[in-house]
């Protein structure tokens, strides 16, 4: 298995810190806001396209939310993410976050324990005002109306 310092020093790494790309990240879901902060961590299957300081655009609900940064990351096997990783990441248990990467990455089969994923740090450096204004507000009412019932 390719650990963190392999992967950063390898020669498919360097050559993409050479090229200026982009990535983009859609979302379904936004359980507990993270995408309305300056700065938010993601777990993912694991891409070369995923690099410190590489550049992507983030969409909810395919609605353009903005410009990120991968500020810091590290690839880690599936079987090393802690339930705190996960809380940090959705709001929810570790065996959501493997239910919900198996669903979206495996067709529903589940990860094998040594499958590489990135854990990454993204901040904003530029912003949808007018989308995110919306969204923010449309997350609020349905976390009201879920406490109400």
């Amino acid at each position: 298995m390719q650990n963190f310092s392999d992967f950063y020093n390898s020669e498919c790494c360097r050559i993409q810190k050479a090229k200026p790309h982009m990535f983009t990240l859609n979302y379904k879901e936004n359980w507990n806001g993270k995408l309305f902060t300056d700065h938010f961590n993601e777990l993912t299957l694991h891409s070369h396209e995923y690099i410190k300081d590489a550049i992507g655009e983030v969409k909810l609900f395919n609605q353009h939310m903005g410009i990120v940064r991968i500020e810091t990351l590290r690839v880690l096997p599936f079987s090393r993410i802690s339930d705190i990783v996960s809380y940090s990441n959705i709001g929810k248990s570790l065996q959501f976050q493997a239910e919900l990467l198996n669903r979206n990455h495996n067709n529903g089969v589940p990860l094998p324990p040594d499958t590489l994923i990135t854990h990454m740090v993204c901040a904003y450096v530029q912003r949808n005002i007018e989308v995110q204004s919306k969204l923010i507000t449309e997350w609020w009412t349905s976390k009201q109306i879920k406490s109400v019932a």
